[in-house]
């Protein structure tokens, strides 16, 4: 979660270059380290506190919170829109962790529960939308709004000196509206550095640090501030082996100064030497008008088209029987640092029991390319990563095949040496340790279930594994342990468990044995809900004297197929937007799953 500094400049078409001459300045400035639930930040309120002075230092009415709460933070925002005039200017500055859910930018203050508990249910309910408060600043019709959220882009768990917070989740990009400039702290997969060691003495962010002596500096335009914070930035970076490169995206119309005044004498800073050649990628099907190489000729679907300075190439064509079917571009980076552009890009034929193959491609100069495909299929999307100075492509290969049961998976890296991908990493996962295992391996070919006796129970009464059976992938199915309560069998089916292995576990929970679905996902017998239910899934219930309805999707217009009552327990399974889709209590077949809306539940 890279941390992200957005500037909003809204304004009026004719914007004059001295414009930080209006006449009512108004800014909230928001620090905040010691946060309750979640990884605490060391230098947020520091940043707070000396953006505070410049900006007023710079004529700007500020308001300071620290470490402040969901409500606190509201109650100044709200001051300080209330405070707001037509023609005013605004600065809204937040040093902290922040979040993106589904495309929405969520600021977090000090009490935010913590994210393993409820996950994103809980984010969005106590978290502060960015889009809330720019929406809020709007609506006053000032001249200038501007919004510098210093917040987390990536995982802050296995890294430190990193501001972030959350798996995967992270401030998304915001398109800049006409009349705005936006700024990240660091470029697209990096991280933005909250220090350059544990020890290191300076007071702030490596980003504030750079930015601090800027915004008092008489007559430096944004453009010119933002090209000398990049690059001081870069060489901090740099000096501790990190990677941090601003990126920003302008439509500005006009300039912009924190203190009036003329631009000071001082050597230009120039963006970084662009690469040797500008290399794009796209994908050109048999469909798209074409002319000349591009065209296609006959049972040719699909191909990786490359402009190279503005000429185009047609890098690499796959028929429609072999890899047409979708041909789509993973990622776009300099693999080899040679300065020119490479694109990781997947082929697939079709079908759910074909493969995919990843695919290099690589300039190579005065219009060659090379094309190598990686050296097995993958059944996972590949991904880039950084390792150091270099980009890597990781691959996860499972072998899964048709009629394949063996439980296999392995983690490949490789990096691109003369335009070839070579592998230099590999990792193997290896399972939790069970007692005893059920594989997909004992069913015989052309049966489509089968069934284990084994004592969950430690009654010294053996009950029943039973599953089905998909020959073509190898995989256990709707499995279910059986058992016998009151002359009746009962069963506890194992939500959404598709699986090559179930080992059981020494640990009982409620009466039964814990499961372990292939390599790690944990099972245990939640009676309550008549089911296996994976050991990580958020537990929520209704609010109180309030009856819910569930939809077979999400959506109000989607069918009823039950209601709820107040307070009844229920699990979530997948979010989508401020739908989630559950299990709930002793209310319909666990196999049957609904859609509620997220606003009516509540944590357990």
């Amino acid at each position: 979660m890279r941390v992200v500094i957005v500037f909003y400049l809204i304004a009026a078409a004719w914007m004059l270059p001295n414009i930080a001459s209006a006449q009512t300045r108004h800014a909230l400035v928001i620090g905040i380290d010691d946060y309750d639930h979640v990884e605490p930040l060391q230098k947020a309120r520091n940043d707070a506190r000396a953006v505070h002075g410049a900006l007023e230092a710079a004529g700007f009415e500020a308001d300071l919170v620290l470490d402040g709460t969901g409500i606190a933070v509201l109650q100044a925002l709200e001051a300080f829109t209330d405070r707001l005039s037509p023609g005013d200017e605004a600065v809204f500055f937040f040093a902290g962790h922040g979040v993106e859910i589904d495309r929405e930018n969520i600021l977090l203050p000090a009490d935010i529960p913590a994210p393993e508990r409820g996950g994103d249910l809980l984010v969005r309910r106590f978290g502060i939308p960015v889009q809330d408060v720019l929406d809020q600043i709007q609506r006053r019709d000032v001249r200038l709004s501007l919004l510098i959220l210093d917040a987390c882009r990536d995982n802050p768990f296995p890294r430190q000196s990193t501001r972030s917070l959350g798996g995967t989740r992270g401030l998304a990009r915001m398109e800049a509206p006409e009349g705005t400039f936006i700024l990240y702290s660091a470029g697209e997969g990096q991280a933005a550095l909250d220090r350059l060691s544990d020890d290191d003495p300076d007071p702030n962010s490596v980003f504030t640090r750079a930015l601090l002596p800027r915004l008092t500096t008489p007559g430096l335009r944004l453009r010119d501030m933002v090209l000398e914070v990049r690059t001081e930035v870069r060489t901090l970076a740099v000096s501790v082996g990190h990677d941090q490169f601003l990126a920003f995206y302008d439509q500005l119309d006009g300039e912009f100064q924190f203190i009036a005044g003329e631009a000071p004498e001082r050597a230009r800073v120039s963006p970084p030497t662009p690469p040797r050649a500008a290399v794009t990628y796209e994908i050109f099907s048999s469909g798209e008008p074409c002319s000349g190489e591009l065209c296609f000729d006959e049972g040719e679907g699909m191909a990786l088209v490359a402009t190279v300075d503005g000429v185009r190439y047609r890098v690499a064509t796959y028929s429609i029987e072999e890899h047409a079917h979708s041909l789509r571009i993973i990622a776009v980076k300099d693999l080899d640092n040679d300065g020119y552009a490479d694109a990781v890009y997947r082929t697939h034929a079709g079908g759910n029991a074909v493969p995919a193959f990843t695919h290099v491609a690589s300039y190579r100069g005065d219009g060659r390319f090379s094309v190598n495909a990686l050296d097995d299929f993958n059944w996972d999307e590949p991904s880039v990563v950084r390792d150091g100075n270099e980009w890597r492509v990781r691959t996860q290969t499972v072998a899964a095949g048709v009629g394949n049961s063996t439980l296999h998976d392995e983690v490949l890296e490789f990096k691109l040496q003369d335009g070839v991908p070579v592998q230099v990493a590999s990792a193997t996962r290896s399972t939790l340790f069970s007692q005893h295992s059920f594989s997909s391996g004992d069913v015989e070919r052309g049966r489509d279930n089968h069934s284990w006796g084994y004592d969950f129970t430690g009654d010294e009464e053996d009950e029943t594994l039973a599953c089905g059976y998909w020959e073509r992938w190898g995989l256990l199915t709707n499995c279910a342990v059986e058992y016998v309560k009151r002359g009746a069998v009962q069963a506890l089916p194992l939500v959404e468990a598709q699986c090559k292995e179930i080992g059981v576990l020494d640990q009982r929970v409620n009466g039964f044995n814990q499961l372990v679905c292939d390599f790690d996902q944990v099972y245990q017998a939640e009676p309550e809900f008549h089911a296996y239910l994976p050991v990580t899934v958020s537990r929520y219930k209704v609010l109180p004297d309030l009856s819910l309805n569930v939809r077979a999707g999400p959506g109000a217009d989607r069918n009823l197929i039950a209601t709820l009552d107040p307070s009844t327990p229920v699990v979530v399974l997948e979010n989508r937007s401020d739908w989630v889709r559950i299990v709930a209590a002793g209310v319909f077949e666990t196999t049957q799953h609904g859609w509620v809306s997220s606003r009516f539940l509540v944590e357990q």
